[in-house]
């Protein structure tokens, strides 16, 4: 089969150091990582505001992180507060070495017993939240099923509160809030250094992996684990536990979704050949989707690199693929450079800003003007056009917005094309097609049948594709034999 090559004809980012190193395979050296990790970091620098923009609207009032509140505006300040002050302190490390060490060390405890008193203050002394029992319209509906949240960097207990509110008004099931404490924006930058390059599970990791292990163990059908930012790096260290540790039976039942993903990967490996009825996704975890804003930030440091490299690094020689495997779609990579690393399907919307509510949640699933439920009306992300992979350019030849769709790999619903009949299947698993020299798709109709359509597969839409839009208002997607899904890897 020929190798796919991509192509850039944008122009690299701003590069103030040295060109960025294409994503490293997660098992690299430490140090490596720490290394790619920043300079990818000082050449996204100049979006860094890209994390709070927009600042506003705020479509749903008090449920949005910078809608001026009480509660919001106490956070904010608190968070300014502790970001001068640690600001301060790094970089008065260096003059360390001109005091005597006793005041170093009053200087430091000092600092440290204020660091504290603040992050008290935002973070409270629980360590799990519950939802707000009145955002639900049917009490005890969907008994069978878990919900657990892990939220980001600089998420306190107010915010972690609107956050499991909201996702339980969106798909109207208890949520459980497992709490990634804030120390502060800079530490909670530093500490995600730390846990993605070095694979370090810190306490709040230990004790989200034991609240998600207990419920996977216990009785209920389905856990479903959503993830924002951090709590992304934290959720895929939690898995690579847990494949560790449980049984398939147990792992089936889980499902994971994220939101701004921060993670340099996110393992879940195949337990059969090919899918089947006992297992119709043929992995581990049964389905996994990450949505990320195209002009985020901490997405694009994270996911979107992990996945898809800066433009100053598309042309490296370790991004050059070699093939397309025939299980569904993965890409042999050489020098072991990471793509594969990551599992799911991801979502790239055209947008930008990195808050939980505010951007993500607000955009693709905004509610109704009471806040009682989503409404998802015509011209949302839900009903954007999706096209597939990299198609050169940031608009692809097409002024209408639309979300680019990567890395399908797993099962969903069955659809059917206009004018074509019975189900479709894209590059399946068993029979990988590849990409045209003329820029269009191969879709695989049935076994004897091959014809081409343009990468909008004929007017396929985010909603066509997402799982999770399925548990909207309390939706429930079918979980039916493999014989009646359809597959998209590419």
């Amino acid at each position: 089969m020929p190798a796919i090559t991509t192509t850039d004809e944008n122009p690299p980012p701003f590069i103030p150091l040295s060109k960025p190193s294409a994503p490293l395979a997660y098992t690299s050296s430490p140090w490596q990582l720490l290394r790619s990790d920043f300079i990818t970091f000082i050449h996204l620098l100049p979006s860094i505001f890209s994390i709070i923009t927009p600042w506003r609207p705020w479509p749903t009032g008090f449920y949005d992180e910078l809608y001026p509140s009480p509660g919001n505006i106490f956070s904010i300040f608190n968070h300014v507060i502790l970001f001068i002050t640690q600001g301060l302190f790094i970089l008065s490390t260096p003059l360390w070495l001109l005091f005597p060490l006793w005041m170093v060390a009053l200087y430091v405890f000092v600092f440290v017993l204020l660091n504290r008193l603040f992050c008290y203050c935002l973070n409270g002394s629980q360590g799990t939240f519950e939802s707000n029992p009145a955002v639900l319209k049917h009490l005890g509906a969907h008994a069978d099923e878990e919900w657990i949240f892990i939220n980001g960097v600089a998420v306190g207990r107010h915010w972690m509160q609107a956050n499991i509110d909201r996702l339980s008004l969106t798909f109207q099931r208890p949520v459980r809030g497992a709490h990634n404490r804030t120390a502060g924006i800079l530490f909670d930058v530093i500490q995600c250094l730390i846990e993605r390059t070095f694979d370090y599970c810190t306490n709040d990791v230990r004790i989200c992996y034991e609240i998600l292990r207990v419920a996977m163990l216990s009785p209920v059908n389905k856990v479903v684990l959503i993830l924002h930012s951090q709590g992304g790096i934290q959720g895929g260290l939690i898995v690579d536990w847990l494949l560790e540790q449980l049984s398939q039976e147990k792992l089936s039942k889980l499902e994971i979704y994220t939101f701004g993903c921060a993670a340099n990967h996110f393992n879940n490996p195949r337990v059969s050949a090919k899918p089947t009825a006992r297992h119709p996704t043929a992995s581990a975890i049964s389905y996994i989707e990450h949505y990320a804003n195209e002009r985020d930030f901490v997405s694009r440091w994270g996911i979107l690199h992990s996945i898809n490299p800066l433009p100053a690094v598309a042309k490296s020689k370790a991004m050059k693929t070699e093939a397309l495997a025939a299980a569904g779609g993965e890409v042999a990579i050489e020098a072991g450079k990471a793509r594969g690393g990551y599992q799911g399907r991801v979502f790239q919307i055209p947008e930008s800003g990195h808050l939980m509510n505010q951007h993500y949640l607000d955009r693709l699933f905004p509610l109704d003007k009471k806040l009682r439920e989503v409404t998802l009306e015509e011209g949302g992300v839900w009903d954007m056009h999706v096209h597939f992979g990299d198609d050169g350019g940031e608009g692809g030849g097409h002024e209408e917005k639309f979300v680019r769709v990567s890395d399908a790999r797993y099962p969903f619903t069955s659809f059917e094309i206009n004018g074509k009949k019975g189900e479709t299947s894209l590059h399946p698993p068993s029979m990988p097609v590849a990409a045209a020299s003329n820029g269009e798709l191969a879709v695989e109709i049935d076994v004897d049948e091959v014809w081409k359509m343009p990468r909008e597969v004929a007017g396929l839409k985010v909603k066509d594709l997402s799982r999770l839009y399925m548990y909207v208002n309390g939706g429930s997607p079918p979980d039916s034999p493999v014989e009646s899904r359809r597959s998209v890897t590419f």
